[in-house]
């Protein structure tokens, strides 16, 4: 299994779990740009995910990569949206980093 299916098969588990506890979201396309997920929780906040997951060690994102989602996440200090990387490895809870205020 490719890593790209395997990203795209925690998405969409990311995504059942949010619905699951009364959430709404969907994945951005191809996952092109900088978050994997946007949602808003059941106290409607909004989240923007970038989705990490290894079924061997620990996830691993780029500096190039952090980088560029630290850049995003600074455009959204001050709001009340959500920006955080989501580590998951397999068998283990997942991690979640806040790269915003």
């Amino acid at each position: 299994m490719s890593n790209r299916t395997r990203g795209f098969s925690y998405e969409r588990r990311r995504l059942a779990q949010i619905k699951k506890e009364g959430g709404w979201g969907l994945r951005s396309y191809a996952s092109k740009g900088p978050i994997d997920i946007i949602y808003i929780d059941k106290k409607g906040i909004a989240h923007l995910e970038q989705l990490k997951f290894s079924s061997r060690g620990k996830p691993r994102i780029s500096s190039a990569e952090k980088e560029r989602l630290m850049s995003f996440a600074n455009k959204w200090n001050g709001s009340s949206a959500v920006i955080s990387i989501i580590l998951k490895e397999a068998y283990k809870q997942p991690k979640e980093v806040r790269l915003n205020g």
